[in-house]
């Protein structure tokens, strides 16, 4: 609950030509709050339960930073300084900061991952656009309160005796890189590869297959750690989106389900048949 590491911020630099309008911007960010509960919570929990707390009315403060003088590789050191860990016991859960130069504004929006995923964030500021262009922001149906009240109410059991058997044959994790270690430091570290890829091959690949770009390259990443690994399984997680629920398509929320799909692999295997068996899991996993 009291995290000492920023894992989980999901921090977002933005920078405009000009300036802000702060006094906008705040009314703009107040129409947020008021229309998203999710935006106004803290969460508390016991020996048994986790609970989602929401109050009523909640005023984020907006601090301005002067950096008359700086160039924008130091604005983006500094700014790396204010992306600090949330208490999820305590209010806000977001925090907004507008570093000033001479000339032009940034705007450093950072929230914790628990109350926003990828696709909320662009609800929020497409929202957050609207309502400081003039638009009243207006509530909607549903809040993300109704969605966890969903989920503790579904019946998860056939959901439990898929994974026991998709798990029953797997023993170990799969590993990276073995020049690499995994460390425990929690900062969320990554590793990024560049790739060279020919799209108008790529395209008539997934014309052939019948699927698309995102299960072929999702095949190749699982062909290529097969045979560096040398193994006949392979366990890559990949994020699916939960809003499959009616009216849950504009909600701000943490909807996000990481599901780990299980290939096996052989050196006989064509590439065509790893994309049918990473097509057919997806399809398997996603039900």
């Amino acid at each position: 609950m009291q995290e000492g590491n920023t894992a989980y911020n999901v921090p977002t630099l933005i920078r405009f030509e000009g300036f802000i309008d702060l006094n906008r911007l705040k009314q703009a960010f107040a129409q947020l709050i008021k229309k998203h509960e999710i935006l106004r919570t803290f969460f508390s929990s016991d020996d048994e339960k986790f609970y989602q707390n929401v109050v009523d009315d909640l005023e984020v403060d907006i601090q301005v930073v002067s950096v008359m003088d700086m160039d924008p590789n130091s604005i983006m050191n500094l700014v790396s300084t204010y992306v600090k860990p949330f208490n999820l016991t305590e209010l806000p859960l977001m925090r907004l900061y507008i570093f000033r130069t001479k000339f032009e504004d940034y705007m450093l929006f950072d929230i914790h991952h628990i109350i926003c995923d990828g696709i909320s964030l662009s609800i929020l500021f497409s929202e957050l656009s609207e309502a400081y262009m003039g638009k009243e922001l207006m509530s909607g149906k549903y809040q993300y309160k109704n969605y966890s009240s969903w989920q503790n109410k579904k019946d998860f059991s056939e959901h439990k005796r898929f994974w026991d058997k998709e798990y029953q044959s797997l023993f170990e994790p799969t590993k990276l890189l073995s020049n690499i270690e995994m460390g425990d430091s929690g900062k969320g570290d990554s590793y990024r590869i560049q790739l060279k890829i020919d799209e108008s091959k790529l395209e008539k690949i997934c014309q052939n297959l019948h699927t698309t770009e995102f299960m072929i390259l999702f095949s190749a990443f699982v062909g290529f750690i097969g045979m560096q690994n040398q193994e006949d399984k392979v366990v890559v997680g990949t994020p699916f989106n939960g809003r499959n629920l009616p009216g849950m398509d504009n909600l701000i929320g943490m909807f996000v389900n990481t599901l780990p799909i299980i290939c096996e692999i052989n050196e006989k295997m064509t590439f065509e048949e790893l994309v049918c068996q990473v097509d057919e899991k997806f399809w398997q996993v996603h039900r």
